[in-house]
């Protein structure tokens, strides 16, 4: 979840070509260093898997923080005014007529992947060609992630660490490059259908192609979601 090499795994090990010519003697250093390259090999994926209970182990933490000294409610409802007063005009303009109350359930699902480690490429998917339709961008994503981070140091108060801000960056980092593929794809696909004729069919296709959705009820959504947008 830091990263997408710590999610993937260790890296691999590249081994000799098969017309390689090895002495028995190159062979003997050979197996040994394979056996050696093989315990490096696992050693840093149990890093890397360590790494990463450590960083959910401490996101976890630094929420307990929070919640100890504010409601859940409270602390998103005042991340949300900050990001409001901080942002530029078209990110006030896309909150003007936006249910906080609604909108601090939706992040509440977001905080949840990353507490339980559970964020999935189609939740990723979803959210990303959802934050298309609604005109977010990039800088956008940027200050979402620093004033959370924020609102949670400023609310913690005394009782804020530096890893806590660490973990977070990392988490909403991995979070935000994850969907920015999808994000662009989808705003190109959007760019392409706009200098076409109404053609459902195509706006159809550019979308589910983008999406990559897993079933007919999610694509049609996204479908619908996008068209209203246009």
């Amino acid at each position: 979840m830091v990263a997408r090499n710590l999610r993937n795994g260790a890296a691999s090990h590249q081994l000799p070509s098969a017309g390689a010519k090895i002495s028995s003697e190159d062979n003997s250093q050979s197996d040994d260093s394979s056996a050696h390259s093989e315990t490096t090999t696992c050693g840093r994926h149990d890093n890397h898997l360590d790494d990463r209970r450590q960083l959910v182990a401490t996101l976890r933490v630094s929420w307990q923080v929070l919640l100890s000294v504010t409601t859940e409610a409270a602390a998103m409802r005042r991340f949300y005014m900050t990001m409001i007063e901080r942002g530029d005009a078209d990110l006030r303009r896309l909150f003007a007529n936006t249910d906080l109350d609604r909108q601090s359930h939706m992040l509440r699902s977001v905080v949840w992947w990353m507490l339980t480690d559970t964020v999935s490429e189609e939740g990723i998917r979803k959210m990303a060609v959802l934050h298309v339709h609604l005109g977010v961008r990039d800088e956008h994503m940027a200050l979402f992630r620093d004033t959370f981070i924020d609102t949670m140091r400023d609310l913690s108060m005394s009782s804020w660490r530096p890893e806590y801000g660490a973990a977070w960056q990392q988490a909403f980092d991995y979070v935000i490059d994850a969907m920015r593929p999808t994000m662009n794809t989808t705003r190109a696909a959007i760019k392409q259908l706009t200098t076409m004729s109404a053609a459902p069919e195509a706006l159809g296709q550019e979308i589910m192609a983008a999406m990559h959705a897993p079933t007919r009820t999610d694509r049609e959504h996204i479908v619908i979601e996008v068209r209203a947008s246009m």
